[in-house]
């Protein structure tokens, strides 16, 4: 029973180069096998390029991209984003004929701040803003977009003319305004991939949504809850999830062979902020592990409960052509030396023209993406420091099955007897005191090296 509890606590690890976290398992924690860097890389690579095509569904009335697997599919539509430093959502066509959904978003970082807390706040937000335009482009595929446009156009033009001078003016004005607005609620999308272009200081964060990812698995029965079946398929979990790569941002799934289920994985992240003293240290650090945790929890439950997202775009353009000219005679002053020299004539020929363009334009976006709801009980984050100590990862898995065994389980407790009848004896020799044993505690030493390290970046294997 005890192990049993103990898995309930759920968690997970981390793997890709410099981000390394311990390997959890359902009994204890042992150090990280990496994966090979090759193997991550194979994950991103379109195994059969001559299979891949992309036609206009007649049904869909949108490009739809086919290729030998589902993998296949993603990854050459994601690429294809990759390679044009852009974003978009496009379908692709599964195996089995089903259709899947590939979004990817992007957002934008620099280094050239000097703090270097920044630098890393700035890294880090790239990743929840490339999520965010993900899933806008993802919303705005499954909903559509209300679009509102104005455009006016405007010439004018007037004289005034009096005696002894005259005026005519002229005025063009355009003006275009554009308001989109995209609302949805997205529910069971997963992170397929993450990239860091360190060069361009562009992340890309690449969903996808399945018939699968969508709630198609096994519910959990009365053998799944088994201890030893719930032990195996979380020390499974804890495998998969390990071998490959955690990305700060969304979810994954992973499939949970012993139980017939599919396990939700949500992912969270938090900079640690540097101190001068080893107290602040220690708090800063269990400070970014919390909010990291509760930032995997709120993925967790954007994934299984839905996250509604609403997006807002405006354009503006205003832009005009002006002209004016002053044409005529000017009365004759004697007091002006210059009029004694220069005629009416000449200064009708010599007039003055004013001419200018102005452009005034403006464009805002905003992005809202609201999660609410219930984590299942049996749900517990796990965080941990990559290797400078300079970022806090957190996970948090939803298995069905440990769902069930943690809500009988909470039924037995709140329903336990715990005091029973006991009767004391008198004159009974009390126990001595044992001593205990001193257990010594190896803390892991962090070196932050002060400089903005690449993000996260590889491809998320997961049953699609």
């Amino acid at each position: 029973m005890k192990k049993v509890l103990f898995a309930i606590a759920l968690t997970a690890c981390l793997c890709a180069s410099s981000w390394a976290a311990p390997l959890l398992t359902a009994d204890d924690f042992i150090p990280v096998v990496q994966a090979p860097a090759e193997q991550r890389q194979e994950l991103l690579t379109v195994q059969h390029p001559e299979e891949v095509k992309t036609e206009v569904d007649p049904k869909l009335n949108k490009p739809v991209t086919r290729a030998a697997t589902a993998q296949d599919a993603i990854n050459s539509v994601m690429q294809r984003y990759y390679a044009d430093g852009g974003d978009g959502c496009e379908s692709v066509a599964l195996p089995d004929g089903s259709l899947g959904l590939v979004a990817v978003g992007t957002g934008t970082y620099g280094s050239e701040m000097s703090n270097i807390v920044a630098q890393r706040r700035e890294q880090q937000i790239a990743y929840y803003v490339a999520f965010l335009q993900a899933k806008r482009l993802m919303a705005r595929y499954f909903a559509g977009a209300s679009i509102e446009q104005l455009q006016l156009f405007a010439n004018e033009e007037a004289a005034n003319d009096e005696a002894a001078s005259g005026v005519s003016t002229r005025s063009e004005n355009f003006t275009m305004t554009i308001n989109s607005v995209t609302e949805a609620f997205l529910k069971v999308y997963v992170t397929y991939d993450v990239r860091d272009d360190t060069e361009n200081g562009t992340v890309y964060v690449t969903l996808a949504s399945t018939p699968r990812t969508q709630g198609i698995y096994s519910r959990p029965t009365s053998e799944t809850q088994q201890a030893g079946n719930l032990k195996e398929g979380i020390n499974k979990v804890f495998a998969e999830i390990q071998s490959g790569v955690v990305p700060p941002v969304g979810g994954r799934i992973v499939n949970v062979p012993e139980t017939g289920e599919i396990a939700f994985v949500g992912f969270g992240s938090e900079v640690v902020r540097p101190a001068d003293n080893k107290k602040a240290r220690a708090d800063n650090r269990q400070s970014a592990r919390r909010r990291a945790s509760l930032r995997a929890e709120a993925s967790l439950c954007g994934i299984i409960r839905g996250d509604n997202i609403k997006a807002d775009d405006s354009d503006a353009l205003d832009a005009g052509n002006n002209s004016e000219s002053y044409i005529g005679n000017k009365k004759n002053d004697l007091s002006d030396p210059i009029d004694d020299l220069v005629s009416g004539s000449e200064k009708a020929e010599a007039q003055k023209d004013a001419q200018g363009f102005r452009s005034e334009d403006s464009n805002k976006q905003i992005i809202q993406s609201a999660v609410k709801g219930i984590i299942p009980p049996g749900v517990s984050p796990r965080a941990w420091l990559n290797d400078e100590g300079t970022f806090a990862y957190a996970v948090a898995v939803y298995i069905p099955s440990v769902t069930q065994k943690a809500a009988q389980m909470n039924y037995n407790m709140q329903n336990s007897q715990i005091v029973q009848p006991y009767e004391v004896k008198k004159g009974s020799p009390a126990d001595k005191a044992k001593g205990k044993p001193q257990i010594k505690i190896d803390s892991k030493t962090y070196k932050d090296s002060g400089t903005l390290q690449p993000g996260v970046s590889g491809t998320i294997d997961q049953p699609l």
